[in-house]
């Protein structure tokens, strides 16, 4: 990779939030994806491969964005591993609230994807990750859920249709 397309890379990952297009939802799955494998301490060459196959899979159609998809990722571990400037509970509550202010972030939750990550981890202990796994994956389910009630709802009670401003004063 050349220099220029380094320092262009670094440049939106720390201004992500004025120059990327839709920048929240490239920060939600990079704190999904950080929180599966932060829990295996630093990334190794299986998690990185799959990281770089997941963001080139995700924006097939934008190498940058795939490339600063996988920066930011590296970022959320290194604040939860290395630096410390950020804690697993800390990450998951991010989670969570994020699906809280915009319920379809759920949508970018692939299950798939963080199984074949979790497959990675070759120590006994998965403790962990199987815990936020499943926390991802009750998101998952609660919005589903939610979406089929909403869904058998509008079908029991069909609103009318609007057909705009019509007061019936004569008839």
């Amino acid at each position: 990779m050349s220099v220029i397309k380094k320092i262009k890379r670094k440049f939106l990952v720390l201004f992500r939030q004025i120059f990327l297009y839709n920048n929240s939802s490239i920060e939600f799955r990079a704190k999904v994806y950080a929180s599966i494998a932060s829990t295996n301490s630093l990334l190794d060459e299986c998690e990185k491969e799959l990281i770089k196959e997941f963001a080139t899979e995700i924006y097939s159609d934008d190498e940058e964005r795939a490339d600063v998809l996988i920066e930011i990722i590296q970022e959320y571990i290194d604040k939860l591993i290395t630096s410390k400037a950020l804690s697993l509970d800390e990450l998951l509550f991010s989670i969570n609230s994020d699906i809280k202010q915009n319920p379809e972030f759920v949508k970018k939750i692939d299950l798939d994807n963080l199984k074949k990550l979790m497959e990675c981890n070759t120590k006994d202990d998965k403790v962990i990750q199987l815990r936020v796994y499943e926390f991802l994956e009750n998101r998952v389910k609660e919005y589903n859920k939610q979406r089929e009630k909403e869904t058998r709802s509008a079908d029991k009670h069909p609103e009318e249709k609007d057909e705009g401003f019509s007061p019936k004063i004569f008839g």
